[in-house]
């Protein structure tokens, strides 16, 4: 049971990680430009 929900909650975490940098990446941008 263990090794199924650590499974299904791999891939998730790779698509959350990108789109949380992009928008880190441009909330950065935001609050860098006046």
């Amino acid at each position: 049971m263990g090794k199924s929900l650590a499974k299904s909650q791999g891939p998730p975490l790779f698509i959350i990680k990108p789109i949380n940098q992009k928008k880190m990446d441009c909330f950065a941008k935001e609050s860098l430009d006046p």
